[in-house]
């Protein structure tokens, strides 16, 4: 009941199309080439065809980030985007100081740069706006003045701290951007509540038909696990999955099936990411590494100084890693949004890339029992690569694992 005290509505008449702001920034794009899509989008937002509100879809590989920079170039208005990690903060800020040419104001963990177009944390606004101190006395009188705001991953504005800063910022144009527009929590009317209903700007089908994503070919490796007494999840999870002999020999066996090629590793704990790492000796970033230590194991990778890299949830979305052409899902769960948006970290084209490999482990329990949480888990992954239409190859007894 707080957290839905918090809706104020944004009507579309609250900003009449006569209204619209005048352009202030004299900035253009440069550097390469929009793609037809994003030119379209930019024409319709100006046309009015897209409201001054919406959630842009776009699948994963679009470019999002590319487009919202050629929208605040030809909209010239003062412009917030926010991010939900220091990394993406500081890979955003590149982008668009690459295609604009202009330096760009930096809000978040030490920076507190800002500028006519300013890429902001939303944890760092949102501390602001809560302490009410010396930053936010600073950062507020841009707020007022912003006519234009992108919310990266706008599925995430389910979360309270992302919906506030939306709230507080109240911009004549907003828009949220994802490949993801719905929630597994059911709180997709929060997205609408931010930032509007959603606009899809192109389809997966046409980004991968047009060449600029990759096709995705699925290997599933079967791992057979005993009835454990254990009840409570997180114990289960420990045991089953994180300490699991068998299961981690797959995941190392399954790294070591491409030493030719870049691979990314994904992990839910830090102790199984850390177990991992220090049996192949190659690195390990996570929430509590230093920014330092995450952007120089990234870089290496970019520049394939190494070609295996293991990570925790902050390489789940929006980090640019076209490099990337394997991915080993070695945390199993449950969540397709998520999923989806990890998928996309290897179908990016590049150089010698032909499709995007995932690794995936189809977890079960021997003798068969009804409670199987791992295979229900295996189950729903297993069923999204069959609706999305990816190339599978399975692996062992399909009378024991239940996949063909």
């Amino acid at each position: 009941k707080e957290f839905l005290s918090l809706f104020r509505f944004k009507q579309k008449n609250l900003y009449p199309v006569d209204n619209r702001p005048e352009k202030e920034l004299e900035v253009t794009v440069s550097g390469f080439t929009p793609r037809s899509y994003q030119k379209t989008a930019c024409s319709m937002i100006q046309e009015g065809k897209i409201d001054q509100r919406a959630t842009l879809v776009m699948a994963t590989g679009a470019g999002k980030t590319i487009l919202s920079a050629i929208i605040t170039a030809n909209l010239g208005v003062p412009t917030i985007f926010y991010t939900y990690s220091l990394d993406l903060l500081e890979q955003t800020a590149q982008v668009y100081e690459k295609a604009l040419g202009i330096e760009i104001g930096r809000v978040g963990g030490r920076k507190f740069t800002i500028k006519p177009i300013t890429i902001a944390s939303i944890q760092t606004v949102h501390s602001c706006w809560e302490k009410q101190d010396k930053r936010w006395k600073k950062l507020q009188p841009f707020l007022e003045q912003t006519k234009l705001m992108f919310i990266d991953e706008g599925h995430m504005l389910g979360a309270e701290t992302i919906f506030n800063v939306a709230q507080i910022t109240d911009a004549f144009y907003s828009y949220a951007l994802t490949a993801t527009p719905y929630r597994e929590d059911g709180k997709e009317i929060f997205i609408e509540a931010a930032t509007g209903p959603t606009v899809e700007i192109i389809s997966e089908k046409a980004l991968l038909e047009e060449g600029h994503i990759l096709p995705v070919h699925v290997e599933i490796l079967p791992v057979m696990h005993y009835k454990c007494r254990k009840k409570q999840y997180q114990k289960l999870y420990e045991t089953e999955i994180v300490d699991h002999w068998e299961r981690n020999r797959k995941v190392i066996k399954a790294i070591r099936k491409y030493p030719d090629k870049q691979v990314i590793v994904l992990v839910k704990s830090i102790y199984h990411g850390t177990k991992i790492a220090e049996i192949i000796n190659v690195p390990f970033i996570h929430g509590s590494s230093s920014t330092k230590e995450r952007q120089k194991a990234i870089e290496d990778f970019k520049k394939k100084k190494i070609n295996i890299l293991i990570a925790s949830s902050i390489l789940k979305q929006g980090i640019d890693l076209p490099e990337a052409e394997v991915l080993i899902l070695a945390h199993g769960g449950r969540s397709i949004v998520e999923l989806l948006q990890k998928i996309g970290r290897v179908r990016r084209p590049a150089p010698g890339k032909t499709c995007g490999i995932v690794v995936d482990f189809y977890d079960y329990i021997q003798p068969y029992t009804e409670n199987d949480v791992f295979k229900a888990q295996s189950e729903r992954r297993l069923a999204l690569y069959r609706s999305q239409h990816y190339h599978i190859e399975g692996q062992g007894n399909t009378k024991k694992t239940g996949f063909d």
